[in-house]
């Protein structure tokens, strides 16, 4: 498929979803998150991404603690050698823990794999489309009752980076824009997200640490009885570290 239409795709997702937000979301939070992702190259084509991170609304009604470790596999191609893109298997775990203000605290237990191909791959941009299955086991923590939900997520992701080609003072800074797109097959009893958009400023320190403030909107319900209507900015503080 040639490049234009998976961009030509994603714009009419994306706007399509935008739309329904606008119609559906009613309630406004924001929210505040921060994230350490360090990641340990344990072959040429087997990597391990260890991230952590909190999360926590304003007005104040929940906050999470969460781990994902999770392997990447380069999956050599078979096919179209000659291009320039980048394909990796990906399997995961993640594991949440929310503290809520007025109902029982949650655990919830997510197991994951992810398809990740990477076209455009060029040195000055690039777009990482990203699918992944994930299902979802959530536990009250007050009597451990459980539900299980299965979702879908296409996430694309577009990096802009700066070599100092152009802007000579702005080597090793890059802007990053994404979106999630969620298909929730079976919900859980707390948070279920329609649409999640991102749109960042970066910088490389050096070849083992970078940084990204990123600005964001997520619309999404708190519980399965309500609507989609809680329509959230997002403030994100996010530190890459390459450990080995």
């Amino acid at each position: 498929m040639n490049k234009r239409w998976f961009v030509l795709i994603i714009i009419i997702i994306i706007y399509n979803q935008f739309s329904y937000s606008q119609e559906a979301a009613s309630e406004v939070n924001q929210q505040y998150r921060i994230d350490y992702n360090s990641k340990m190259e344990l072959s040429e084509k087997l990597n391990l991404i260890l991230p952590v991170g909190f999360r926590i609304t304003s007005p104040k009604k929940w906050s999470t603690f969460y781990a994902e470790p999770q392997i990447k596999y380069d999956w050599p191609r078979l096919i179209l050698k000659n291009m320039k893109f980048k394909e990796q298997l990906i399997g995961g775990l993640g594991i949440y823990y929310t503290n809520n203000l007025n109902i029982d605290n949650r655990l919830e237990i997510r197991p994951f794999q992810g398809y990740s191909i990477i076209a455009p791959n060029r040195k000055l941009f690039e777009l990482n489309h990203y699918l992944k299955l994930e299902e979802r086991f959530e536990f009250n923590t007050s009597n451990w009752s459980n539900t299980f939900g299965l979702r879908l997520v296409y996430n694309p992701t577009a990096t802009i980076k700066f070599k100092g080609k152009f802007w000579k003072q702005g080597k090793g800074f890059y802007i990053p824009i994404s979106c999630e797109i969620f298909w929730n097959l079976i919900e859980t009893k707390q948070f279920n997200n329609k649409f999640h958009f991102d749109f960042g400023f970066g910088k490389s320190l050096n070849k083992k640490w970078k940084i990204a403030f990123i600005m964001g909107y997520n619309l999404s319900r708190q519980f399965e009885y309500e609507r989609y209507n809680t329509n959230e900015i997002i403030y994100r503080l996010r530190i890459y570290n390459l450990l080995i």
